[in-house]
C-alpha cells in the first residue's frame, strides 16, 4: 500500500533526525501527533522531506538499515538517527522516481470512501431518529385508537341502554293502548 517515508528534525536541535512512514496520513499529519507526544522528548519537530512511495515500509528500512551506524538511542526510540539534512536528502533522492499516480488514484477512492462512509452515518442517524418518531407518532395513534374505542363501547352502551328504555315505554305504550281500547269498547257499550 501506497504512503509517505518522510525524515524530520525538531527545530531546537538539527543534531536528531527521525526517519518514518506512514499510511493514510501526511507526513504533516504526522508530525501534529509526534509532537503531542513529545516524541524523542521534542515538540517541535518539522518536516524536512518527504516523499510519497508505494511500499513505505520497505523504503523505510532500507534507509533504517543505510543510516544504522548512526541510530541515537534515546528514550527507546528506534528511528532517530544523528546525520545531516544534506545526507538524508541525498539518500532520498534515489527514490524520488517512484511512481506515485497510482498512490493519488487509490488516496483518492479511500478519501471518497470515508466521505461515503460518513454520508451512510448520517443516514443511518437520520433514519434512527425517523424510526424514533414514527415510533412516538404510533404509540400516540395506539393511544387514540384505545380511547375511540372506549368512547365506541360507552356509546354502544348508551344505545343499549336507549333501546332498553324505549323496548319498556313501547311496552307501556301497548298496554295504554290495549287499556284505552277496552274502555273504548266498554264505552260504546255503555257499561263505563
Amino acid at each position: 500500500m501506497a504512503g509517505y517515508v518522510y525524515h524530520l528534525r525538531p527545530k531546537s536541535n538539527g543534531y536528531f533526525c527521525k526517519i518514518g512512514m506512514t499510511n493514510g496520513r501526511t507526513a504533516e499529519e504526522r508530525v501534529k501527533e509526534l509532537n503531542s507526544q513529545m516524541y524523542g522528548g521534542f515538540n517541535d519537530w518539522e518536516v524536512t522531506g518527504s516523499l510519497i512511495v508505494e511500499n513505505p515500509s520497505d523504503l523505510e528500512r532500507l534507509l533504517h538499515e543505510k543510516f544504522s551506524d548512526r541510530l541515537v538511542n534515546l528514550d527507546s526510540e528506534k528511528e532517530m538517527f544523528s546525520v545531516s539534512k544534506e545526507v538524508v536528502e541525498g539518500a532520498f533522492e534515489k527514490y524520488k522516481t517512484v511512481p506515485v499516480i497510482k498512490y493519488l488514484s487509490l488516496k483518492s477512492k479511500y478519501e471518497e470512501l470515508l466521505l461515503t462512509h460518513e454520508a451512510l452515518k448520517l443516514s443511518i442517524e437520520s433514519l434512527k431518529c425517523t424510526n424514533e418518531s414514527l415510533s412516538f407518532a404510533n404509540e400516540s395513534l395506539v393511544i387514540e385508537n384505545e380511547k375511540q374505542v372506549h368512547t365506541n363501547k360507552m356509546l354502544y352502551h348508551s344505545h343499549e341502554t336507549r333501546l332498553s328504555d324505549n323496548k319498556a315505554i313501547q311496552i307501556e305504550l301497548e298496554k295504554a293502548q290495549k287499556k284505552s281500547r277496552h274502555l273504548m269498547s266498554l264505552y260504546k257499550m255503555g257499561e263505563y
